[in-house]
């Protein structure tokens, strides 16, 4: 069920930032890439057990049958207690009998629907993708990561490569860390807490 407040349309290159889970590959390219169009999603006790998936507008329309077919691969097809359109025609929503059965699909980053990609959103993770330039190579990555540990959990670090096809053996010099934010620390004890009106983070 969409959420009451007023849509924003956000429309960007499928990439893993849409990617809820660390992806075992790199985001969509090239001749498989296409553009994502997402309204604000339900979290919370609205989207308890549920994920999203968003497939390639350019294979519209999408039925039922479609997905089945796909999700009969990777999950068992009677832990699902809802499947239908969520918005669009290219975006539905799966919700699961519990949170340990949608572990089967919430792993995944991606799955195929019509032989073309489709996403894999899990709404209740949130992950925030920081990218640091002008790094030296020889730079630790241990310590950036200790720089962002009030950020809590560093999920993963990605270097950027050049995409030129007569370097494709060298990084740059940015890299990507990937962070599952918590609760604010405390800037003179580190410990985890609310935030307060008039205290200083």
């Amino acid at each position: 069920m969409p959420s009451d407040s007023s849509p924003q349309a956000t429309s960007a290159a499928a990439s893993d930032r849409f990617s809820c889970n660390p992806p075992a590959t790199s985001g969509l390219s090239g001749s498989s890439a296409y553009r994502t169009l997402l309204n604000t999603l339900s979290t919370g006790k609205l989207s308890e057990n549920a994920l999203f998936l968003h497939g390639d507008p350019s294979v519209r329309p999408y039925g039922v049958d479609d997905f089945t077919s796909a999700l009969q691969s990777v999950t068992d097809l009677r832990a699902l207690d809802c499947l239908g359109l969520f918005q669009y025609n290219e975006v539905w929503t799966i919700t699961f009998n519990s949170e340990n059965e949608m572990q089967s699909l919430a792993t995944q980053t991606e799955i195929f629907v019509k032989g073309k990609r489709c996403l894999v959103i899990n709404p209740s993770r949130r992950e925030v993708a920081v990218k640091v330039h002008w790094l030296p190579p020889r730079v630790p990555g241990g310590l950036i990561v200790r720089q962002l540990e009030c950020f809590d959990h560093v999920q993963r670090v990605v270097r950027d490569g050049w995409r030129k096809s007569a370097l494709p053996h060298m990084t740059g010099t940015s890299r990507v860390y990937h962070i599952i934010p918590s609760a604010p620390r405390h800037w003179r004890t580190s410990h985890t807490r609310p935030l307060c009106r008039d205290a200083r983070y």
